[in-house]
C-alpha cells in the first residue's frame, strides 16, 4: 500500500524508471525506451542529463540555492531575463519570473495585467476573454480560462469574469466552401462581437495559446487571424497574453512562435521548455509601456511567491536557453518539423482512418477518425512501447509527437517508422469485434 497519492489512484502502476540518458528512459528492469513523449509532459526539449546543464546546476549548488526574490539581487536572474529579452525580436523587454509552472506564470500576467488597468483608472477591466479547448494551468485564475471537460465540475468556485470565444480549427470547423481568410475573418468578427455585447471598458485582457496544444493538437492559426487580434486587442485597450508554455522558446523553430505571426504581444507566458524540466521555473515577458504603468504608480508588483525566480532553476533554465540559442539550432528544429510532416503525410495521407498531421517544429498531431478514437490511440502507443521499446502519446483524437528539439534524424525515423507500422497493423484489425475486448491501458 503506498502513501502516496497518485493522479489516477485505481489505475495499475505506473511505469517504474531507474535513470533517464540523453533521449532515453531506462525501466527499473534495465530495458531502454526511446522517449518521444519528453518526459511525458512535453518539457525534456533537450534530452535528458546534459553535461552543460548539470554542470551549471552543480555550481551553482556551491554557492546557494535560492535567494528570495523581492530582498536579494541574484545575478543569475537578471542574465537570464537580459538573455531572453536579446534573443528575440519582439518588444518585450521586461521579464517577470514567476514559479515552477506555466500556471502560476499565467496567473502573474493575469494579475499584473489587472494591476496595470486598476492603476490606469481602469478597474472595471475584469473580465478576461480565451477560447474553448484551450488549458493554461490548473491554479484557479488559470484554470477558469481554459476547457477541460474533466474539470468543468470546478466551474462554480471559479471567476464569473470570463468568456469564451471559439476556438482556431480551420480543419474542423470551416463551413463549406470556406476559405482560411473567411474562416479567420468569421472568428475576428465574434471577437468584436463579444466586445460588443460585454463593452470593452469592462475587457482587460484575450489569454490564447499561439498554436492550440496539448489538447486538440499542435493546430496552428493563421497570420490574418493574429494580425487582426492584435488590431482588435490595441483599438480596445485589451491587453494581448500569449502563452507559450507548450510552443515557447525554440520548439516551434522560431524562439518565440509568435515570430511566425509576425505580431507582438503585451505579455508572453513561458513555462515548461525554459528550463526544460532540469529544476521547474516559469516567466512572463512583457512591454515595459505596462511595467512602467505600475512603476510610476504605485511602484509595486502586488504578485509574488515564495519560490519566485528559484537560483537554481535560473542557472538550469540559463544553460538550456543558451544550447537553444546557439547559431543554427532553431533552423535545425525546424527542418526537423518539415521533415516530420511531409514524411507523414507521404506514408499516410491516403489512409482511410488519416485525418490530418500539423504542427511547427517539433510540436506535431496526427488526427485520426475511426470508431472509439481514444481506445485507437492507446492501443498503438502501446504496440509501439511493446514491439519497439519507444514511448508516444497516443489519446482522445490523436497522435502527439513532441519530442525532443536535440532527437537526431535516426531517432525520428524510429519513430516514423514504428507509429507507421502499428498504426496500420491496428486499423487492419479495428472492428467492434477486435476493439471491443481491448482494455484501456495506462498512458505508459
Amino acid at each position: 500500500m503506498s502513501n502516496l497519492l497518485k493522479t489516477f489512484p485505481n489505475n495499475p502502476p505506473l511505469f517504474p524508471i531507474q535513470r533517464t540518458e540523453d533521449h532515453y528512459i531506462i525501466s527499473k528492469s534495465g530495458h531502454r525506451f526511446l522517449d518521444a513523449t519528453a518526459g511525458g509532459t512535453a518539457y525534456a526539449v533537450i534530452g535528458y542529463n546534459n553535461d552543460s546543464v548539470n554542470s551549471a546546476i552543480r555550481r551553482q549548488l556551491k554557492l546557494y540555492n535560492h535567494v528570495d526574490y523581492k530582498t536579494f539581487d541574484d545575478p543569475l536572474r537578471e542574465e537570464l531575463a537580459a538573455l531572453l529579452c536579446s534573443s528575440n525580436p519582439l518588444e518585450l523587454d521586461r521579464v517577470m519570473l514567476s514559479g515552477g509552472s506555466g500556471g502560476e506564470a499565467c496567473e502573474m500576467a493575469l494579475q499584473i495585467s489587472y494591476q496595470t488597468h486598476c492603476e490606469m483608472g481602469n478597474n472595471k477591466k475584469a473580465c478576461y476573454l480565451s477560447r474553448q479547448q484551450s488549458y493554461h494551468g490548473s491554479t484557479s485564475g488559470a484554470l477558469s480560462l481554459g476547457e477541460r471537460p474533466n474539470l468543468e465540475f470546478y466551474r462554480p468556485i471559479l471567476s464569473n469574469n470570463r468568456h469564451r470565444l471559439s476556438e482556431y480549427n480551420y480543419l474542423k470547423n470551416r463551413l463549406d466552401g470556406e476559405s482560411v481568410e473567411a474562416y479567420s475573418q468569421r472568428l475576428l468578427d465574434e471577437f468584436q462581437s463579444a466586445i460588443d455585447d460585454l463593452g470593452a471598458e469592462n475587457i482587460g485582457g484575450f489569454v490564447g495559446e499561439t498554436i492550440m496544444g496539448g489538447l486538440v493538437g499542435d493546430v496552428p492559426a493563421s497570420r490574418e487571424y493574429w494580425a487582426g487580434i492584435r488590431k482588435l486587442c490595441t483599438n480596445n485597450n485589451i491587453h494581448l497574453i500569449i502563452d507559450e508554455v507548450w510552443c515557447g522558446t525554440g520548439v516551434s523553430g522560431k524562439i518565440n512562435c509568435v515570430e511566425w505571426y509576425k505580431f507582438t504581444p503585451d505579455f508572453l507566458i513561458l513555462g515548461k521548455t525554459l528550463a526544460a524540466g532540469y529544476v521547474p521555473l516559469s516567466a512572463v515577458l512583457i512591454n515595459s509601456a505596462i511595467t512602467s504603468v505600475i512603476a510610476s504608480n504605485s511602484g509595486r508588483f502586488e504578485t509574488s511567491c515564495t519560490f519566485q525566480g528559484h537560483s537554481l532553476a535560473c542557472s538550469a533554465a540559463l544553460a538550456v536557453q543558451k544550447i537553444i540559442r546557439a547559431p543554427g539550432f532553431v533552423e535545425t528544429v525546424c527542418q526537423k518539423g518539415d521533415y516530420i510532416r511531409s514524411t507523414i503525410q507521404q506514408e499516410l495521407g491516403n489512409h482511410d482512418f488519416f485525418h490530418d498531421v500539423r504542427g511547427l517544429g517539433v510540436r506535431n498531431t496526427v488526427e485520426y477518425v475511426c470508431p472509439e478514437q481514444n481506445l485507437f490511440g492507446q492501443y498503438v502507443a502501446s504496440k509501439i512501447k511493446e514491439n519497439h521499446n519507444i514511448l508516444v502519446s497516443g489519446k482522445w483524437h490523436r497522435f502527439n509527437l513532441s519530442h525532443a528539439m536535440t532527437f537526431s534524424y535516426d531517432e525520428i525515423d524510429q519513430l516514423l517508422s514504428a507509429l507507421f507500422a502499428e498504426f496500420k497493423q491496428a486499423s487492419a484489425l479495428w472492428t467492434n469485434h477486435f476493439y471491443s475486448n481491448i482494455i484501456p491501458a495506462n498512458f505508459f
